[in-house]
């Protein structure tokens, strides 16, 4: 192989190579970053649009319905959710895969802008921002202190400590949980207010009229501005009170007298709590792409900075940190990694009892890890789990080339042969079947790194890094170890001398090894004799894997050991924070009592949807390996303690869940709420029995009480009262309005609210009591009671509306406690279909059991691929169409045993085993490609058929044996799944062990057998075929006998020509050549490219033409005002003219520029076609030697075959030994390489030479012969100077030097002026209401300018045009040089040719003598065979030199006139006699060109 051969001869070159990659891959591992799972790009959008006090089915109709229908129509959009909680609206807008998420986020927020109006005006902007699979908080941290009140901290964390987080590089957001942020609380005295006629309005306009901070202006004096201000803000609080809001009686009215001013705190609506004591929490989030870890890092370097800044008694502690599941499970992955090379090098080492070719075979391991890391780097990915993952389970894969490469060395090394001639052998031999091998696995890995769907983005990484690497191990499997098996000796390979105790041992066990191989061959020997038993076995195990197969249990993930999880809760409808605090802490005290809790972090209302009756708990536990129990055993402790809590829905979620959404989702759709809780709860009754399904919780199960004011609409217009007033008043005085802002020392707004006092607010009899202001005019301020104008009654609304696709539904959800989720779905979906549901309505599975079903489908395709991919890939190896099916007949047979293995393990069918399912698709055929490969190279040799399989197993037993348990070894550490999050990873590689232990026993046995099975019955179909085309040809040919037809189709000579095969001389090759070599055409086709140029370049020389209509309507019956008609009509054609007079020579420039440009392609022509040339009639030449080779090596063979039968017929006569036959035998074998050699040699250069021609798909052939006439040799100097009177080189940088010269003079017309004239003439008709006016219209004018300043720009250009010709000028030198140099090589070589030729003519003749003479003496005795091969020796030698002398003098001659510049130019081509554009060199002529229409240009 070329890649082996070329590293066993230049061993440094082989290194460098190694070294360069093992460089680039550890300066790129520097450079990666550590992270859980790739950075992938979720096509969600979450609009987030709070409404204060709202109802969630206000929610629903005034705002998620409004925004639900404005983003439904986006291009793109795949579906779209909302929930409407109380106060909260939250949509989800999720996109097709293919839709760039910023695209669509704009999208939604132009929607979101175009209804922005409809919306309700008490909402809060909308929030639109991207959903983020690292959204969720990936550190939070809580801040206590002993010494501030809550305020206090709140305010200090607000403007220190989160300011200088949300400043790290990689925090995109920082949220604030249990913050008491400040707030100026205006209590109104309901009584006050009322005794003093006032309403709640006149106290929010008085407010907000006189606490203004406000621009008035600028003074003017002395040439000094002074800006001016009115500064009406209180500096401190207690100014408040004497604050003035309104008059009456004629004395002012203070804002103390009506209310009572506080300096305190907004009303609660978060709480967090650190082991049950209550502090602020931040929760940090990454922006999207940045690393995890060194974010978190980055934290907590920025937490011992702050700590010392901070007042006594107040510290930050890190209550939660996602950065150390990750760095756990990286660390994990990467000790797999670790342990599963080392037990690979292990087994190497156990089969080889050798270390040196241990080494050699296990260098193949770093490089290609290594390696791996640059497609990492340079494709931006990670260190994360998934290409962690990829590098250990690739483990045994990367060292599979080396071993059977390596192997196959060594044995060819035990046969007796040399270093190198194993090496290069041996690599040669088995370089094919290793190259299926890995092709099969990169075929397999391919199509799992593009499989659709958010899985696929996934596992795109996984992919890429293992094709990598694979491809890497191929690499230095066919370079660094045939290289070092070449140069390193190995003595262990005799086992000779003294044996030390480990070899002794390993002795002992391949001495064991090879005994069991050859009884292996005694198996092969029964199966094939037994064809039909081992068949019905097979098929058999193969239907006993799909039952196996059939009875796993389906989920999308294995549940993983985290050591921390998450409860979230709802309390009760109408809980307040002050309930929901109450059953943290009761939650809180249940958790204390397990010994596995180390640390716990609680928050009530955090994040953007978050209520007061929200609560969350994380609970963090001791590491896995400190404690007994499993973290599920803990979860159902901690469920059950839960359930005796009452007034609260429990639910333990996995933490870093971004929505905390169960596993199990299923959802009832339709429009009736009533119906839709009633197929709920019959639904859930259900579900309920259902073991394994825990944590129940349904959507609009719980109601939430809520008063509703009803408006008398007849008795508020008798009092004038409006629906708005009612509003406005209770809005503020109940809900509280913020009126205004207080400005703080710092600079910083302080919210100012106005409402009622908490014991005012607290019952709707209290509402009734509020009284309404209605201005009566002249009568002044009236109050009426809100009770005399409305009424209350309470009524239930849902807690929470979930839509999906423009409709309502209800979402069951739950935790699954040792129940897959397919299975949890095949029963709920049972369930389902005995409820009898109203048209319209329908259950479907949402959530995670949705996305098991779309990805299970797109890994079916990527299954289905791979396994197409495999075929033709082993078709392409093995040039049939039927013998991959027995390679492939393993595929089936790895299902029983990963089937078995998964049973046994009670592992489940996921997302991660069926990843290992398609990886088995790949491994598993590569026992199957040594075996059949190598029985069909014995069958080539000659061996009989069955004894070729039998060797072939018994020779690649120990590479097959090798190979699977590397791999099954090195993907040991990964199966046993020990470390941080391996329960997940396991599956995949258990998956795999068992698939490969049982397809390689059975691929042992089977394929063998299904190997001889289908070769019968190619040979059967073969038969058939041929029999069908020889009846055929009887009947033609009876009937041309009886009945005289003459046979169809022109003679045997014409036959063989219309076959296809176009016979050419040296006059049609070079005639061809110049027509149809398409560099020759892209050489012409320039030309009308700079034809088209010039016309461009032209143009701005002469005047342009242009033609302009309007006709215009207006109406603007604002002019009515000044007494104009409001109606206007316009109607007008015009022609105008502009025409250069002066531009600085840049016109004229451009012009000449473009003229010399022309000549360029003239130029260019001239060096395609004598290249062109040059390449067809070398080619030409070389054809004829190669067959006078192929015809000096056939006669070689029939002079050998003569000799075998020679030699045949005198041993038969008693003259001549065995032994002599024997050597007969084997020159004839000899004999047949060359011809096969020269055959392929002939056969590739007719297709380069077809190729040159541009002949298409028409095969093509020569006819000549390389007879050579010596001329007499050139003379240097003349050859010189043709070279530089002819060479098109040197015209066409001596074109381009001139067209520099006119950038030059372009550049230097940047500063010069330029003068212009144009003229119009035209004609125009105006209505303007009753007047109509028209005429003629004209303008005519010079136009100069000249630029005085440029910012040196035109300097810059000069420099660079210069330079660009400077430039030229050295490349003209260079290029002169050159043709010199290339001139001399040419002279010599033509001499040297010729000198060969005359050298050797004479030699063939003599040669032919001598052979001759040593045949007719052996004849008679007095010559040996070995005079006589020596004889023929010499002949074909000096053939072949003289046949190659001949073919090089041509080429030399060739050479040379074509380093003169003079290839070609005795032939005319067609493009030669059409008639060449020549541009003009006077204006006249210009002007000539332009009204003869040249150049000839096609129209546009």
């Amino acid at each position: 192989m070329f890649l082996s051969d070329l590293s066993i001869k230049r061993p440094i070159f082989a290194s460098v190579m190694m070294l360069a990659l093992v460089t680039l891959g550890a300066f790129s591992y520097k450079r990666l970053a550590v992270d859980m799972f790739p950075d992938v790009e979720i096509p969600v959008v979450t609009i987030v649009t709070k409404f204060p006090g709202a109802s969630p089915e206000s929610v629903e109709r005034e705002v998620s319905k409004k925004i639900e229908e404005a983003v439904n129509p986006i291009a793109g959009v795949k579906k779209v959710l909302s929930i409407s909680r109380e106060s909260v609206s939250t949509v989800m807008v999720e996109f097709q895969l293919e839709v760039k998420l910023n695209d669509g986020a704009q999208e939604a927020r132009a929607k979101i802008a175009a209804i922005r109006g409809e919306l309700p005006e008490g909402i809060e902007e909308p929030i639109i921002q991207k959903l983020d699979f690292a959204a969720a908080p990936i550190v939070s941290l809580a801040v206590r202190s002993d010494t501030l009140p809550s305020r206090d901290l709140t305010t200090l964390v607000e403007k220190k400590v989160k300011r200088r987080f949300e400043n790290i590089p990689g925090v995109g957001k920082v949220d604030l949980v249990g913050s008491s942020k400040r707030e100026v609380n205006v209590d109104i005295d309901q009584g006050r207010l009322e005794a003093l006629g006032m309403g709640v309005d006149e106290v929010i306009a008085g407010i907000r009229s006189e606490n203004v901070n406000t621009p008035l202006g600028r003074l003017t004096r002395d040439g000094s501005e002074f800006p001016l201000r009115v500064s009406g803000k209180p500096a401190e609080v207690s100014r408040f009170p004497s604050m003035v809001i309104g008059q009456r009686n004629g004395r002012p009215v203070l804002l103390g007298e009506v209310a009572v001013v506080v300096d305190g705190i907004e009303e609660p609506r978060s709480l967090a709590l650190v082991n049950g004591v209550p502090a602020v929490a931040l929760d940090l989030q990454k922006q999207s792409g940045a690393n995890t870890v060194s974010v978190v890092e980055r934290v907590k370097k920025e937490i011992a900075r702050l700590q010392p800044e901070l007042p006594p008694g107040t510290r930050i502690e890190i209550v939660r940190d996602a950065s150390i599941m990750i760095r756990d499970s990286v660390e994990d992955v990467q000790t797999t990694l670790i342990l599963g090379g080392i037990l690979t090098v292990f087994i190497v080492f156990c089969f080889l009892n050798s270390w040196r070719s241990t080494v050699i075979t296990g260098l193949t391991l770093p490089i290609s890890v290594i390696s791996s890391f640059i497609v990492m780097n340079f494709m931006g990915m990670t260190l994360n789990v998934m290409t962690l993952m990829a590098l250990s389970l690739a483990i045994g894969l990367l060292i599979d080339d080396a071993i059977v490469v390596r192997e196959n060395i060594v044995r060819h090394l035990e046969r007796g042969e040399d270093h190198f001639e194993a090496a290069r052998a041996g690599t040669a031999e088995i370089g094919l079947a290793v190259l299926a091998t890995t092709f099969s696995i990169v075929a397999v890995f391919v199509p799992v790194a593009f499989m659709k769907g958010i899985v696929g983005r996934f596992f795109f990484q996984f992919g890429i890094t293992v094709t990598f690497a694979v491809l890497v191990s191929l690499f230095v499997s066919f370079t660094l170890d045939p290289m070092l098996s070449s140069r390193w000796h190995d003595p262990d390979i005799d086992r000779t001398g003294k044996r030390h105790l480990v070899a002794r041992i390993l002795d002992r066990f391949n001495g064991w090894f090879d005994r069991t191989a050859d009884r292996y061959r005694s198996v092969i020997a029964w199966a094939l004799g037994h064809r039909k038993t081992i068949l019905a076995l097979a098929t058999l195990a193969f239907f006993g894997g799909l039952v196996a197969f059939a009875s796993l249990k389906t989920e999308f993930f294995t549940p993983v050991d985290r050591a921390e999880f998450q409860i979230n809760f709802k309390s009760a409808p109408d809980a307040s924070l002050v309930e929901t605090r109450d059953r943290v802490e009761a939650v809180l005290s249940e958790i204390r009592k397990l010994r596995e809790v180390r640390s716990t972090f609680a928050t009530i209302g955090a994040g953007d949807a978050g209520t007061v009756r929200d609560g969350m708990v994380y609970v963090k536990l001791s590491e896995k390996k400190e404690r007994k129990r499993r973290q599920d055993e803990i979860q159902q402790e901690v469920r059950e303690r839960l359930g005796t809590i009452p007034g609260i829905l429990p639910a333990i979620v996995e933490v870093g869940r971004i929505t905390g959404e169960k596993p199990f989702n299923v959802a009832v759709r339709g429009e009736d709420i009533g119906l839709l809780k009633g197929y709920a709860a019959a639904l859930k009754r259900e579900i309920r029995k259902i073991p394994g399904i825990v944590d129940l919780e349904v959507t609009l199960e719980h109601d939430i009480p809520e008063y509703r004011l009803t408006v008398d609409g007849e008795r508020a217009a008798d009092l004038g009262v409006t629906t708005g007033t009612v509003v406005r008043t209770v809005g503020a005085l109940i809900g509280g309005q913020v009126v205004s802002t207080y400005e703080d020392p710092d600079g910083d707004a302080v919210n100012v609210r106005v409402r009622l006092p908490v014991p005012m607010r607290r019952d709707p009899s209290q509402v009734e009591r509020v009284r309404l202001a209605v201005n009566r005019g002249p009568e002044g301020v009236a109050l009426v009671p809100l009770g005399e104008v409305a009424r209350y009654s309470l009524s239930d609304t849902p807690s929470e509306i979930n839509r999906q696709a423009l409709t309502r539904e209800v979402v069951l959800s739950a935790n699954l406690d040792g129940l897959p989720l397919g299975e949890a779905m095949n029963k709920v979906k049972a369930i389902a279909g005995r409820i009898p549901m109203a048209p319209g309505y329908r259950v479907v599975f949402t959530g995670e059991g949705e996305d098991m079903i779309e990805s299970f489908g797109y890994m079916a395709e990527a299954l289905l691929l791979a396994v197409i991919f495999v075929y033709l890939i082993l078709a392409a190896q093995f040039e049939s169409f039927i013998e991959p099916f027995s390679i492939m007949l393993s595929l089936p047979l790895s299902i029983v045993g990963m089937a078995g293995m998964l049973l046994l393990t009670g592992d489940t069918v996921n997302i991660m085993s069926l990843i290992g399912l398609i990886m088995l698709m790949g491994l598993v055929t590569k026992n199957a490609i040594l075996l059949v490969d190598y029985a069909k190279v014995l069958q080539t040799r000659g061996m009989e058929r069955a004894e070729a399989v039998i060797t072939a197993g018994r020779t690649r037993l120990r590479p097959i044996l090798m190979t699977t348990l590397a791999m099954i070894f090195g993907m040991l550490p990964l199966a046993l799944g020990i470390g941080a999050g391996a329960e997940e990873r396991a599956p995949m590689a258990r998956a795999v062990v068992g698939g490969l232990v049982t397809s390689t026993f059975l691929t042992l046995l089977v394929v063998p057998v299904v190997y001889t099975l289908l070769d019968d019955f190619a040979a059967w179909m073969r038969r058939r075929w041929d029999g069908k085309k020889a009846a055929a040809g009887a009947v033609v040919g009876l009937l041309v006998v009886l009945l005289g037809i003459p046979p169809l189709g022109p003679p045997a000579a014409v036959a063989a020509d219309s076959a296809g095969v176009e016979v050419l001389t040296l006059d049609d090759v070079v005639r061809i050549t110049l027509e149809n070599n398409r560099d020759i055409r892209k050489a012409l086709e320039l030309r009308n490219t700079l034809e088209g140029k010039y016309v461009e370049e032209r143009a701005a020389a002469l005047p342009q033409l242009v033609g302009t209509a309007r006709g215009s309507r207006s109406w603007d019956t604002t002019q009515e005002a000044f007494a104009i008609p409001p109606g206007n009509t316009t109607v007008g054609a015009q022609l105008g003219v502009t025409q250069p007079l002066y531009t600085g020579g840049q016109v004229t420039a451009a012009i000449r520029a473009a003229r010399v440009g022309l000549a360029t392609a003239e130029d260019r022509r001239k060096v395609s076609r004598q290249a062109a040339l040059k390449e067809a009639t070398t080619t030409f030449h070389d054809i004829l030697l190669a067959r006078e080779l192929n015809a000096i090596a056939l006669e070689n063979r029939d002079q050998k075959t003569r000799f075998l039968d020679e030699a045949q017929k005198k041993n038969a006569a008693g003259t001549a030994t065995e032994y002599d036959v024997l050597v007969a035998k084997v020159g004839l074998e000899n004999a047949r390489p060359v011809i096969v050699r020269t055959e392929n040699q002939l056969l590739s250069l007719r297709e380069r030479l077809r190729f040159l021609l541009g002949r298409g798909g028409r095969p093509v052939d020569v006819r000549g012969d390389l007879a050579a006439e010596i001329s007499p040799y050139p003379e240097y100097g003349k050859a010189l100077a043709s070279a530089v009177e002819n060479r098109p080189e040197l015209s066409d940088i001596r074109h381009r030097i001139g067209i520099t010269e006119e950038l030059v003079t372009i550049a230097q017309a940047g500063t010069m002026p330029r003068l212009d004239v144009q003229a119009d003439l035209g004609w125009r008709d105006s209505s303007l209401g009753g007047f109509d006016a028209s005429g003629k219209v004209w303008s005519a004018g010079l136009f100069a300018s000249w630029p005085l300043f440029d910012g040196l720009r035109t300097r810059g250009r000069v420099a660079q045009a210069r330079s660009e010709q400077n430039t030229l000028r050295i490349e003209e030198a260079q290029l002169l040089d050159g043709i010199a140099l290339q001139v001399r090589d040419a002279t010599n070589a033509v001499r040297d040719a010729g000198e060969v030729v005359r050298a050797i003519t004479d030699t063939v003749g003599q040669a032919e003598r001598l052979l001759a003479l040593a045949e007719k003496g052996y004849e008679y005795g007095v010559k040996t065979k070995l005079e006589v091969d020596d004889a023929n020796l010499n002949l074909n030698q000096a053939r072949v030199n003289l046949a190659q002398a001949r073919r090089d003098y041509l080429v030399a001659n060739l050479n040379l006139r074509y380093a003169m510049g003079t290839l070609g130019e005795e032939w005319t081509a067609s493009y030669d006699t059409v008639k060449k554009f020549t541009p003009a060199t006077s204006p006249i002529g210009v002007v000539r060109e332009v009204l003869e229409g040249q150049p000839a240009l096609p129209l546009p």
